[in-house]
């Protein structure tokens, strides 16, 4: 079944290119789009330049220029060429990282120097990095019409709304681009520049034929028809440069001309093609399978030495090969429109010969540590089989490095059968079918594994990966009873860093479910050792997760948030980058904000990381995520809207078997209607959730909102409170047992609603305040502001008498609680509320960092947030002080009191 031979040495995941990550040479003597640029000046506020316009427009030559023009200037420009390869997510997030110099996954510990430790790539980390940046950024990027994947674009747009102030953002798109912009544009952040601005004016149409544009002078008899018929088209100017540069124009050129420019550039492609010598022919049409032409790799295609020298010479003569850079062996690339050109003829002229080509690509980029370009290129070489040696050999690093849309496609490519019988592939198909919640599809592959298993002999940690993805499907199941029985006769089998890091998490996660949160805390550290060691990234986030998880069940808010701000003393360090990957993908962080009363920082982290991105892992980590979208709209008075967002998600989780989430969204969609005073509707809600399969019987995170509690509080308000105590009771004494702290707190609120509900007042006195004694000291707030009149109304009474609080009671914290819930503070207890709107602790003390001349940096450290959260504070600030910047936002604080 296995063997104990060492595997071998893993070559990296993925190199980035440099070329990517560079402008293209500007040629000596390009034209200077010198109007472009004066017109950007008059346009200062700028924040999105978008030059959106067909091929041979000169888009990359004007980016090039404005980089060396704003780089002049003081700015810090950063450049990325897009390719279809940043339709994966994690791929572009990863190229994103390189861009601003972050580490990523696949990067060798000597390209690294002296960086800290990678960490899963995220958008926001990426944002909260280029905000600490000093000085002005400009992002260039280029090609964007090479993604179309909807995920993608989404991501970018969100890139693009929540820049930070010193991000600028320059993109070079064809038309067809899906880029969604109508909401900057509307908001006039947006600055678009088409094929009408791009093209030559009559100016630069002159200059340029007059051989000021880096290439030869045309004859002055053409001048006037290239005009009419380019109409300022550069590309074609240029093509027509370099077809006249002769004795005599090409046969049949003006014929061509005076049809239009539509079939121009082809035809003078060919023109310019067959005037190349045979050798350098026969290069051209190697090379065209390539999107980036290192000389190297050039030379292993060609069987030859000479292709640095030939880039060089074609670049340096403005033949549409584009230099990346400044060194004569640096990468080159072949323009858009000769490219096509030349991989057309290719096929025309030897068929067949494009997939020998693409094979030859790929064994030298795998010899060279580039995986992703070599898989790609054996993926065109037209033999599955030898595709499918070189994906197996690929596929541990891929899922390593995150690359798992990546992966999947390329599996899909490949015959069933084929694909099937290399058992690397299979076990990175199920990897990446348990990452996107596909359980058919990931229980399919892990049986093909274990009848694999019994026919040929397994690599130990191949099996041990097996093993511990064996152990992973049922947790992401949500099957606790089936974790615990794999984890227990798989756990003593495996000694390999990987396998061990995955396996102790998820037994974790079965310890947290049976609320055994001592074991499972032990567990997380050793977890966090295992995924340390092998740099397993998904694996530490999932544990500072769960961590999280195992704290805010126990009702210990202050330790729930600690695991995400990285100051709890009782866990192992954690690199903060880590932390925050895990903060922000995590549901249960948003939750804890929203619990909190921190809604702005909750909306923030939703809004950078939407709960849903499309076809992503929704673990139980992410439930709150979801839940916590809709109450941001319940909590501002939108009760339809935090219900569609329910009906969607729940429609979503039903498609996909994610029982867990689709249970919570049916009780959360009670609740809400129950706490709307919507009686009739919960009750139907209710009662149709109680006939729903109830494969998940319990909200993972905390427990603390599951069906029995909503169906508790309905009844409390259907006047049956009575009957419920000892219900409540009962299930009191039980999470107390259990040390599900949260849990209890929420059932100590109900006890407190029922005695209210039935007329026993110094009860549910004695109740609520028992319940806010325990809240007050870990900080929860919604919990109690969210229910409403039965609570609220008690508290206000508490700080409107002139007896003392009940005993335990925290007056600062009661009176957070009423203002979460919508409620005036009494007068004499008012003190600052001079103004029209009410402000929580934390915007009083953000108004004064700002009367005190405090910057985002400085408010970051002080509140422990990242600055993006730092500019949802003072936009909110800024919207209920009528202020459009700080110093209006400071005068009007002083005016209403709020600060000295």
């Amino acid at each position: 079944m296995m063997n104990s031979s060492p595997r071998s040495a893993e070559p990296l995941a993925g190199t980035i290119l440099g070329s990517k990550l560079r402008p293209p040479t500007l040629a000596a003597g390009t034209l200077p789009r010198r109007k472009l640029l004066e017109a950007l000046d008059a346009a200062p506020d700028w924040r999105v330049l978008l030059l959106r316009a067909p091929a041979g427009y000169g888009k990359t030559t004007l980016m090039s220029q404005l980089s060396e023009r704003l780089a002049v200037g003081g700015a810090c420009c950063r450049w990325l060429t897009m390719d279809p390869r940043d339709d994966d997510i994690n791929h572009l997030l990863t190229h994103l990282q390189a861009v601003i110099g972050q580490p990523y996954p696949g990067q060798s510990p000597e390209s690294r120097g002296s960086l800290v430790m990678p960490h899963m790539p995220d958008l926001g980390i990426w944002l909260n990095e280029v905000a600490r940046l000093p000085g002005q950024q400009i992002l260039f990027l280029d090609e964007l019409e090479s993604v179309q994947e909807p995920a993608a674009l989404a991501l970018l747009g969100r890139l693009l709304r929540f820049a930070p102030d010193n991000l600028r953002i320059v993109i070079g798109t064809r038309p067809e681009s899906g880029l969604a912009l109508s909401r900057m544009k509307a908001g006039g952040m947006v600055l678009e520049w088409s094929a009408r601005q791009l093209r030559f004016d009559a100016d630069e149409t002159r200059a340029f034929l007059q051989g000021r544009g880096g290439s030869a002078a045309v004859p002055s008899a053409w001048h006037a028809l290239l005009a009419e018929r380019c109409e300022g088209w550069p590309a074609i100017l240029r093509l027509s440069a370099l077809a006249l540069n002769r004795s005599e124009a090409p046969h049949g050129f003006a014929e061509v001309l005076k049809d239009g420019a539509s079939d121009l550039a082809e035809y003078l492609a060919g023109e310019i093609f067959e005037r190349q010598p045979p050798e350098q022919q026969s290069f051209l049409l190697h090379t065209s399978v390539l999107r980036y032409l290192e000389p190297d790799l050039c030379d292993a295609l060609c069987e030859g030495e000479n292709s640095a020298q030939w880039l060089h010479d074609m670049g340096r003569r403005n033949q549409f090969v584009i230099p990346l850079d400044s060194h004569r062996s640096g990468a080159y690339r072949y323009h858009a429109l000769l490219a096509d050109f030349l991989r057309a003829r290719l096929e025309r002229r030897f068929p067949g010969m494009a997939e020998q080509l693409h094979r030859k690509a790929a064994t030298w980029l795998e010899q060279h540590g580039q995986l992703i370009d070599a898989v790609g290129h054996a993926m065109e070489a037209g033999d599955p089989v030898f595709a499918a040696g070189m994906l197996e050999r690929s596929a541990k690093q891929l899922v390593k490095a995150g690359n798992l849309a990546t992966l999947l496609h390329w599996i899909k490519r490949l015959p069933a059968h084929i694909a099937d019988d290399h058992p690397d592939i299979v076990w990175a198909a199920a990897r990446a079918h348990t990452y996107f919640h596909q359980i058919d599809e990931a229980e399919a592959r892990l049986r093909q594994l274990f009848s694999l298993a019994e026919s040929r002999p397994f690599d130990t940690l191949v099996w041990e990966d097996c093993l511990a993805l064996e152990a992973l499907m049922p947790a992401v199941d949500e099957n606790v009873e089936q974790v615990m029985k794999v984890t227990a006769r798989n756990l003593p089998k495996v000694t390999g860093d990987y396998a061990l890091g995955i396996m102790s998490n998820v037994r974790a996660y079965g310890e947290i479910a049976l609320s055994r949160f001592d074991a499972a805390l032990k567990l997380l550290d050793q977890a966090d050792r295992y995924n340390r060691k092998v740099s397993n990234l998904f694996g530490l986030s999932a544990t500072v997760g769960l961590r999280a998880a195992a704290w805010s069940a126990r009702g210990d808010l202050h330790r729930a948030i600690a695991c995400y701000t990285g100051v709890d003393v009782g866990a192992p360090p954690v690199d903060h980058a880590q932390i925050e990957y895990a903060s922000v993908r995590s549901g249960l962080h948003s939750e804890i904000l929203y619990e909190s009363d921190r809604l702005d920082e909750a909306q923030a982290l939703l809004a950078i990381h939407a709960p849903a991105e499309g076809g992503y892992l929704e673990m139980g980590l992410l439930v709150g995520g979801h839940l916590t979208a809709a109450r941001l709209l319940f909590v501002q008075g939108d009760v339809n809207g935090a219900m569609a967002i329910l009906d969607e998600t729940l429609a979503r989780a039903v498609a996909r078997r994610f029982y867990r989430l689709a249970f919570a969204c049916r009780w959360e969609k009670v609740r809400l209607a129950t706490l709307s005073n919507q009686m009739r509707v919960a009750t139907t809600l209710a009662a149709a959730a109680q006939h729903e399969p109830q494969e998940a019987h319990f909200h993972f995170t905390t427990d603390a909102e599951a069906r029995d509690i909503s169906w508790i509080r309905l009844q409390i308000r259907l006047g049956k409170g009575d009957a419920m105590l000892p219900l409540i009771e009962r299930l009191l004494q039980q999470a107390q047992s259990l040390d599900r702290g949260w849990r209890a707190l929420k059932l100590c609120i109900m006890r407190a609603c029922a005695l209210d509900a039935i007329g026993q007042s110094a009860a549910a006195d004695d109740a609520l305040a028992t319940a806010m004694a325990a809240g007050s000291s870990h900080g929860f707030i919604r919990s109690f502001a969210d229910e409403g009149e039965p609570v609220l109304g008690r508290i206000a009474q508490w700080l409107t008498s002139r007896e003392m609080l009940p005993q335990g009671v925290v007056r600062e914290h009661a009176e957070r609680v009423l203002r979460a819930g919508g409620r005036t503070v009494p007068s004499d207890n008012a003190g600052a509320e001079a103004g029209p709107a009410s402000f929580n602790p934390r915007e009083r003390e953000m108004l004064r960092a700002l009367a005190q001349g405090e910057q985002n940096r400085e408010l970051a450290a002080r509140f422990q947030i990242s600055e993006n959260t730092v500019k949802w504070y003072l936009k909110n600030l800024y919207v209920k002080l009528d202020a459009h910047n700080r110093a209006q936002a400071i005068a009007r604080g002083r005016q209403w009191r709020l600060i000295d």
